[in-house]
Formats: C-alpha cells, sequence, structure tokens
C-alpha cells in the first residue's frame, strides 16, 4: 500500500488512509454503539491494538479537518454475508471516494494521481457469531433515524472494557451497506470470473493483495 506523509497540501483521506500509522496502531475490531434513548446519533468504533497510535491517526485528520468529513471524501462500507461457505460476519472498508476526494482536490488547487486514490484502501473482516446478536442492526436503525454518525478510534481497556475517544471522532453522514450476494451478481453481470475474485476478496491470504491492507 503506498504510503504518504500528509503536508497539507492533499486531501485530509490521503495522509489519513495513506499513514504509516496503521500500521503501527493494528486495527483488530469494528464496535458500534449507540445513546440509551436514542437521542444521539450512533458511534462505529474501531479497536486498535496500539491505542496511542490509533488516537494519533485520527487526531491527524482532526488537527487537518476538524471532526467533519464535509466533502465525504473518506469512503465507509460495511460488506454483509457468507463469503465461499466462511462463517456469517461482514467485511469493513476505508477507501478514498474518488469523485469527493478529487473535488476537495481541486478546490484545493491540487493535482491527484488517480493510481493513489485506487491505492487508499484498508479493510478489516469480521466474523459474527451465531449465538451473539449483532450490533450492525440497531447501528443501521440508529443511523438511518440520524443520517450521520461518528468514526472514531475505541481502546481496549485492561478490563475487557472498551472507551470510545469520542473527542477525536469523525462525524460522517455516508456509509454504504451492501451484501456479498450484490457484489457476487454485480461481477457475474460484468462477465468476471466470480469465485476468485470473491476468494482475494474475503479470504485474503498473508497480507492481501497488493492496494489492500488486511489488519
Amino acid at each position: 500500500m503506498t504510503r504518504m506523509d500528509d503536508d497539507g497540501t492533499t486531501p485530509p483521506v490521503m495522509g489519513f488512509l495513506g499513514s504509516r500509522r496503521w500500521d503501527d496502531a493494528r486495527w483488530q475490531g469494528t464496535t458500534f454503539r449507540w445513546h440509551p434513548t436514542g437521542e444521539a446519533p450512533p458511534v462505529m468504533g474501531l479497536v486498535f491494538a496500539n491505542a496511542d497510535a490509533g488516537k494519533t491517526l485520527f487526531g491527524e485528520w482532526v488537527g487537518l479537518a476538524g471532526n467533519r468529513d464535509p466533502y465525504e471524501e473518506l469512503s465507509v462500507t460495511i460488506v454483509e454475508g457468507s463469503a465461499l461457505g466462511d462463517a456469517p460476519g461482514y467485511l469493513v472498508h476505508l477507501g478514498a471516494d474518488a469523485e469527493s476526494t478529487q473535488a476537495h482536490a481541486n478546490a484545493m488547487g491540487v493535482e491527484l494521481d488517480p493510481d493513489a486514490l485506487i491505492e487508499m484502501q484498508i479493510a478489516r473482516k469480521m466474523d459474527v457469531a451465531d449465538d451473539v446478536s449483532s450490533m450492525l442492526d440497531r447501528f443501521k436503525r440508529e443511523y438511518t433515524r440520524h443520517g450521520e454518525f461518528l468514526l472514531a478510534p475505541v481502546t481496549a481497556r485492561g478490563d475487557g472494557r472498551l472507551f470510545i475517544d469520542i473527542e477525536l471522532g469523525i462525524v460522517k453522514t455516508k456509509i454504504n451497506f451492501l451484501t456479498v450476494d450484490q457484489i457476487v451478481d454485480d461481477l457475474r453481470r460484468r462477465g468476471f470470473d466470480v469465485d476468485p475474485i470473491a476468494k482475494l476478496m474475503f479470504e485474503p491470504h498473508d497480507n492481501g493483495p497488493p492496494g489492500l491492507t488486511w489488519n
């Protein structure tokens, strides 16, 4: 994956997804939270093995753009379903939205390399046990209700509890929800051989395909 150090001359998403701190932070899980009475937007938390590095990563975005993503240049996608006989689960994918990032770059007077946008991708596959009710369903309802959510770093404490650092969160108004079946059907309509592509996407080996970091 191409790494970039943000010097303030590129849209925030390029520095965020291209940061070397993803390697240090080690994204190991995803969690969802919501207000007990539904009075506030829900939270999607990224759990990092190295809490300090995760906080620094989000802190860099906040330092550049505040707690907002006004161009919605950071694309968040959740893909649900079983792939190739896998257990039920979902894939969380973060990427640079090409159109939005280009729009921001144009506003900044910056020319972007299209190949660099393609490389700005990070994903984490989560398996969901059959006997555990998914928090994702509640997150979806709360997101639909409020029209936004907070993407924030999470620290796993010694007692097993999770601490969400909302001050370093990014308010998002867009998220994509897809299913494995939708992706497979689209690939088939476009004439692709589905099995090897699905295997590459959902059952990565080693560090995954070039341009995609599997955490």
